[in-house]
């Protein structure tokens, strides 16, 4: 296993394998009619999937930028949050691109809380990603 994180380590450094840096930008509105006092405590996340299956335990997911990367709503349950991700390209002239997700943390629906996660419909700064009103009761 060294060994290969060394001749891994050795093409990075030699410019062999590259990295595809995407940004995104998202906002919304998140509703919660059961409890709206819950959406102050809502948590929103931007991360980068990686690893699937098994490979989670090995490459987890990455949570996207360093400023802003936790977005709290407003008291009205609106948000904004941007963050960039790379993942690397193994295959040369082939881009790797990251592969976006947000996650919003609530307890919309039970004080133990629940966890959304949003694939679909997420685009590459400069294009803006505009998740419009997320219904937490469901």
């Amino acid at each position: 296993m060294r060994k290969v994180l060394f001749i891994l380590s050795l093409f990075y450094f030699a410019g062999l394998i590259q990295c595809a840096q995407k940004c995104v930008e998202a906002t919304g509105k998140l509703y919660c009619r059961r409890n709206p006092a819950a959406l102050t405590t809502a948590e929103v996340r931007l991360y980068d999937r990686d690893g699937r299956g098994l490979l989670q335990v090995f490459d987890p997911d990455d949570l996207m930028g360093l400023v802003g990367i936790y977005s709290l709503p407003a008291d009205d349950g609106t948000f904004k949050i941007h963050g960039c991700g790379d993942d690397a390209d193994w295959v040369p002239s082939v881009p790797n691109l990251p592969d976006p997700y947000v996650q919003i943390r609530h307890s919309c629906k039970s004080p133990q809380g629940d966890i959304l996660e949003l694939h679909k419909g997420i685009k590459f700064f400069p294009e803006k990603t505009e998740l419009g009103i997320i219904d937490l009761d469901y």
